[in-house]
């Protein structure tokens, strides 16, 4: 039964032949070598989850996301799910732009991707009718007050899953790692005049505490944080319940951010140069994203491996536990000079990346995504 029910979501939802993009697009052959471009799409489709298709159902994988995805022929817009038998799919009217995308809720990619397609589209002076992106948590909210987006020209992909357009207009997805130089300076460019005009922190030291996250939390961070950080001027800090606009002052004003990994990195875009940052890992997950952030941003990065969780975890490695050492962070923290880092930070010499890559422990299992 289960079969023949996949073969009826199949038969309203195909992928497209390469051969039948351009022609649906309206796009010259050359664009699939085009790093950033725009596509039109007459009455194209378009899905919560960042799938894009043609207006009889052909998935076009050139315009849709697919991230952690094998091939598109095994793209989770093909998986069983009853609201796909017969789904339905409202129409608008006039210019409907689509920037929805797998993991629109999780603030990096957010950052990344979804805000740089906006920032793509106005270069090249698209004004939609209205727009179809998630729409639900406090820092997308504010981010597309911030662009100018009024409520009535949002469509919540999160309240209507599939939509319609007279004429979709989809823009490429961004090479998010490592994010393009227009990227970085065109968040920075948008944001800066925005960001709030005082600080909420009492120091420029930061400690990103993740014990408001629903997973990857830091079970010793209390300790490490009295013991380790403290006295060296940090304060902790939860950015959920921070402001956009604060998070961008915070992370500008920063000298020193010390945090496990977490999609609350995705601010170093608004540090300055030679902002010194310790990232700390799982040390079977070991994700190089916000190293290629901080390079591109010119800033002084170092990371760090914790320790192997000692009891058995139910979690995959990404999202288990992350245990600090707190003899490395000691190490760490002496080797950036955060003792006595008292000067401007642009008067500094080292550089934390000439002493640490070959001093980290290495593990069997690490896995580099």
């Amino acid at each position: 039964m289960s079969k023949t029910l996949a073969k009826c979501v199949r038969s309203f939802f195909r992928l497209a032949p390469s051969v039948n993009l351009f022609k649906v697009a309206g796009l010259p052959r050359s664009v699939a070598h085009v790093k950033d471009f725009i596509a039109e799409i007459p009455n194209g489709i378009a899905t919560e989850g960042g799938a894009n298709l043609s207006s009889d159902g052909r998935l076009i994988a050139e315009l849709s996301e697919l991230f952690s995805v094998e091939s598109p022929e095994k793209h989770r817009l093909f998986e069983f799910k009853w609201k796909r038998l017969f789904p339905k799919i409202p129409h608008f009217k006039g210019n409907v732009v689509s920037l929805t995308a797998d993991c629109h809720n999780n603030n990096s990619h957010w950052i990344y991707d979804t805000i740089p397609r906006i920032l793509l589209l106005r270069k090249h002076s698209q004004i939609p009718d209205k727009i179809y992106l998630s729409h639900k948590l406090p820092f997308q909210k504010r981010t597309l007050k911030l662009l100018g987006f009024q409520e009535e020209q949002i469509i919540d992909c999160n309240k209507i899953p599939y939509i319609s357009a007279d004429n979709l207009i989809v823009s490429s997805f961004p090479h998010t790692f490592p994010p393009s130089e227009w990227v970085c300076s065109g968040l920075r460019d948008t944001f800066f005049p925005v960001m709030a005009s005082k600080n909420p922190l009492s120091s420029k030291r930061i400690f990103i505490s993740r014990s408001d996250a629903t997973y990857r939390y830091v079970p010793n961070e209390d300790d490490i944080f009295e013991d380790l950080l403290r006295d060296r001027g940090f304060v902790k800090v939860t950015l959920s319940d921070k402001s956009f606009e604060e998070q961008v002052r915070i992370f500008y004003d920063a000298e020193c951010i010390v945090s496990p990994h977490g999609s609350g990195l995705a601010n170093l875009v608004f540090s300055r140069p030679g902002t010194k940052v310790l990232e700390v890992f799982h040390p079977e997950f070991v994700c190089t994203c916000f190293w290629k952030t901080a390079v591109m941003c010119k800033l002084d990065y170092a990371f760090q491996i914790g320790i192997p969780p000692s009891v058995p975890q139910t979690l995959t490695p990404p999202y288990q536990d992350i245990i600090f050492d707190p003899e490395m962070l000691q190490r760490s923290l002496e080797l950036l000079e955060i003792d006595t880092m008292k000067k401007k930070i642009e008067e500094k010499d080292v550089k934390a990346s000439d002493y640490f890559c070959a001093d980290l422990p290495l593990y069997s299992k690490t896995s580099v995504a």
